[in-house]
């Protein structure tokens, strides 16, 4: 058979998303020789927590749609070589903080994670912040 993978390598550290992104992780896939292959196609991917990140079952795409953390699961159905990696959905906060606006004037912010790691903002690129009674809609340049 062509193209088995009897071995997966998957991220080593979680995948860290932020509400409504999506993200294909790489997962490199070896053969019987233990030589790096093209992945195979027809590999199936799962999520332990589809209510927290959901995964396209043919691509492996995630996408976030509650905070909380899920084990992705991709699966050659042939040789049913398995690989496992971890996936969390997280709170993003600004850069700088505290992000101080004066009325009338903009200001330009990151979002990151917990460890300052950038972050893609959520799915249409609008994020909303409500702090001391007053609203700001951030959204693309």
């Amino acid at each position: 058979v062509v193209n088995c993978a009897v071995r997966f390598d998957t991220p080593s550290k979680p995948v860290r998303l932020s509400i409504g992104s999506t993200q294909t992780p790489r997962i490199d896939a070896y053969d019987r020789r233990n030589e790096l292959t093209a992945t195979p196609p027809g590999l199936e991917y799962t999520s332990s927590n589809p209510t927290k990140i959901s995964v396209d079952p043919q691509t492996g795409q995630l996408r976030a749609l509650d905070y909380g953390d899920a084990t992705i699961r991709a699966r050659d159905p042939i040789t049913e070589a398995e690989g496992t990696y971890a996936a969390s959905v997280i709170r993003p906060r600004l850069s700088p903080d505290p992000l101080i606006v004066n009325i009338g004037t903009s200001s330009s912010f990151t979002l990151v994670d917990d460890q300052g790691n950038p972050v893609s903002p959520p799915e249409g690129g609008f994020v909303q912040f409500i702090a001391n009674d007053a609203i700001a809609t951030a959204g693309p340049p």
